[in-house]
This record gives structure tokens, sequence and C-alpha cells, in this order.
């Protein structure tokens, strides 16, 4: 139990794992200035201790999971099993009536200075109505790869942004604990992002909608994009279209993250453009070195194998050519 006391009927928490991070340090400043809620950072310390910035901490870890009587037995288990941040929370601070959880990598768009404001009041203004709040929540078409589940009614919600009631919350603990003790699913589990819709669905009393219902222009599908990190602090030319961004994230996540994606698409010379501006922008340039080093490697293995499957495919071609002229 944490010592801080409770000021407002919402906990508003931060996740973040990251050890001292500028970008979870801007969201959680952000956050922590918003009157109607209560913030705390809430930091998965199962590789060591967080940072909170001087704000209030709730550490857990994946050991914290095992002791609620969760199962703990995947590879990235707060990833996969993103709603046992929130159990731990819970146990925590249990007597709130609304938990809003947010992902470190979300920022707020500068056209929208007022947007965190205007969100802790609606939402104080719907305490003890609205059990779920959700990005992207809505039904989905039957089990999907890598996605297990049981639910005759699947839903999904991204989890980046996630609010739930106390009801909701202890609902949804119970019923991961009646999911470790039942039959087995693969993965060990419900992927969080369809076993919190599906089972408030399933249960049929509980109120859910989408922070585009609250404020509409919310979140899209530009700037809201898993598949597309922005560079915190750098100018990347990609407008923000909505109020939130997602994900933003530290230089050096968002050029692991960008070569990895563009090395994979055969798209280097895009990466390449990329260290370009922000090199203009005064990033460092050991990093972006670093990393313009891993571009050319890989450009010059791609044109390797390309020669080498020209030279093959040219000694196939006179092979076959020979093979004509015997048969001739």
């Amino acid at each position: 139990m944490t010592d801080r006391g409770q000021t407002s009927r919402i906990a508003c928490l931060m996740r973040t794992h990251l050890r001292d991070s500028p970008k979870a340090r801007e969201l959680a400043d952000a956050l922590a200035r918003v009157s109607g809620w209560d913030f705390y950072v809430l930091a998965d310390e199962t590789g060591g201790p967080v940072s909170a910035q001087g704000h209030a901490k709730l550490a857990h870890s994946v050991a914290d999971c095992t002791r609620l009587g969760l199962n703990t037995d995947v590879q990235r288990c707060f990833w996969y099993f993103g709603d046992y941040s929130m159990y731990c929370a819970y146990h925590q601070i249990p007597h709130y009536d609304f938990y809003l959880m947010w992902d470190y990598d979300i920022s707020i768009s500068p056209e929208s200075p007022t947007y965190l404001q205007d969100l802790a009041d609606i939402l104080s203004a719907q305490v003890g109505q609205l059990d779920m709040l959700g990005t992207t929540t809505g039904p989905i078409d039957g089990p999907r790869a890598g996605r297990p589940h049981r639910f005759a009614q699947p839903y999904k919600a991204m989890f980046a942004i996630i609010g739930l009631s106390r009801r909701a919350l202890i609902t949804l603990y119970e019923g991961r604990l009646r999911e470790r003790l039942g039959e087995p699913v693969a993965n060990g589990g419900v992927h969080c992002e369809y076993y919190v819709p599906s089972l408030l669905v399933e249960r049929g009393s509980f109120l859910m909608a989408n922070i585009n219902d609250l404020i509409p222009g919310s979140t899209d599908r530009v700037s809201f994009n898993s598949n597309q990190a922005r560079p915190f602090g750098f100018d990347m030319q990609m407008p923000a279209t909505a109020h939130l961004i997602h994900p933003v994230v530290d230089l050096p996540t968002f050029l692991r993250k960008s070569f990895g994606r563009l090395a994979k698409q055969e798209r280097t010379e895009v990466f390449l453009e990329q260290l370009e501006r922000l090199e203009a922008q005064g990033a460092d340039p050991v990093t972006l070195q670093d990393f313009r080093e891993q571009a050319l490697q890989h450009q010059e293995r791609v044109r390797r194998f390309a020669r080498a499957e020209a030279i093959a495919a040219a000694a196939r071609s006179a092979e076959e050519a020979r093979q004509e002229v015997r048969l001739s």
C-alpha cells in the first residue's frame, strides 16, 4: 500500500520499464500536472530499479504477479499480459473507483494543449458508470495467429491506453486466476488486448467506450500507429492528425525499430535519409554513425547476395543452353 493520501476517484498510471527515459519523463510530467486524478509511475522493476523522476511510484515485477497467483510462464510477461500491471497497481492502491493506464510512449499533440485536462474532466463525470475505456475497441472475427482464446464473441482493445473501473479490475483479476486453474490455453493464456474486452462483453453488465467516443479525434490510424514509431524530440515531418501520438520513443529505440523495419523492407536508403535529417537537428553523431554503418553493411550484403544470385542464374542459363545443344 502506498503511503500517499487519495485525493481523487481516478488513479492515473504511466506504465514503464525504462530506468531513465526522457520520453517517459515528458509524459509523466504532463499527466502529473492534470487535476482530477492522482498520478503514479507504474514501474516494472523486473529488470532493476526504475526512476519515477520525483513522482509517486508503484513498483511491481513478474515475481509480484506470481505472488498474486497469476500465470507468469510466458516470455515478455508484461507485454503479453499487460493487464497484470493493473492488478499489481490495484493491490497497492485498492480504493480508487477508476484506473487509467498509459504506456510511456504516448505523446500529446502540440495542437492539443488542454487535451489531458479535458479528458480528466470528462472521466470524472463518468466515474461510477464507465467500466472500460480503450482505443480501437471492437469485435473481431474469430481467432488470430498467436492470439488463442475461447470467447464466443471476441473483442480487441489496443493496450496503449486502457481504463478500468474497480469492479471491472476485480472481475478480470478473478478471471485470470480461473484461467490459470482451468484447461490450458496456448501461449499460457489469452493476450491482454483480447482478454480484457472479451471477458467484460461476455459478462454482459459492463459499460465500455472508445476514447474517441469521449473526445472525437483522440486517435486515428496515422498518428496512433504501432508500426510507425517517431523519435522523441525530433521532427521527422510526420504530421499529427489526432490528439494522441503513438508510439513516440527515445532516439536509440527509434533507430533500432526504424532500421529493423526498413531493412526488412529493403529500404535502407530511406533509413539513411532519416539519419541525415536527425543529424541536421543535432542528434548524437556517435549513435547515428553506428546505425549508419549497420545500414551500409546491410546494403553491401544485399548487393553481394544479388550478385551471387545473378551469377547463379547465368550459370543455370548456360547449363540449360549446353543441354539443348547436346540434345540437338
